[in-house]
């Protein structure tokens, strides 16, 4: 009986031993903890409207810490209708599409270019339209409502 007691005794040293970590280890623990709630996931949503035309641009920003992880951009009509092709767009100035691209494309590539460059280095001229020769191979639609909807989403996040 002593020498079961004795064993039982100096495994349960050896098991205290081996599973405590330094404090120093458990610190190190909290602080990746503590980065990863900086880098939490936020959504932030804004809109603009594309003249009297009864239509708006809804933008959905996914943040990850401080950086854009995701931007969703739609096209909503008078009906709250989304639009997926030009021709449904209320302005026949932002029908006007010389590059042959779906509308659809033609958003993707915008949310994709503001997820990688930020919004805040596009340039538009009078009609809402990049004024960079490279991104109008790619985008030649009115930007601008969707440009200000993404705006004001990332200004939502500042009021908050």
């Amino acid at each position: 009986m002593k020498k079961t007691l004795t064993a039982a005794a100096a495994a349960l040293l050896l098991l205290a031993g081996c599973s405590s970590a330094p404090q120093e280890d458990v610190d190190k623990i909290d602080e990746a903890v503590d980065e990863g709630d900086a880098a939490a996931e936020t959504k932030l949503e804004g809109e603009a409207a594309y003249g009297d035309t009864g239509q708006t641009a809804k933008a959905t920003v996914i943040k990850q810490g401080d950086k854009i992880a995701d931007v969703i951009i739609e096209t909503i009509d008078q009906d709250g209708n989304a639009i997926t092709q030009l021709e449904d767009m209320a302005d026949p100035k932002a029908q006007d599409s010389a590059i042959g691209s779906e509308y659809q494309e033609q958003v993707d590539y915008l949310e994709n270019y503001i997820k990688e460059n930020g919004v805040e280095n596009i340039k538009t001229d009078g009609d809402g339209r990049f004024t960079d020769e490279e991104m109008l191979k790619n985008v030649d639609i009115n930007v601008q409502p969707m440009l200000q909807a993404v705006q004001n989403a990332l200004a939502n996040e500042k009021d908050d």
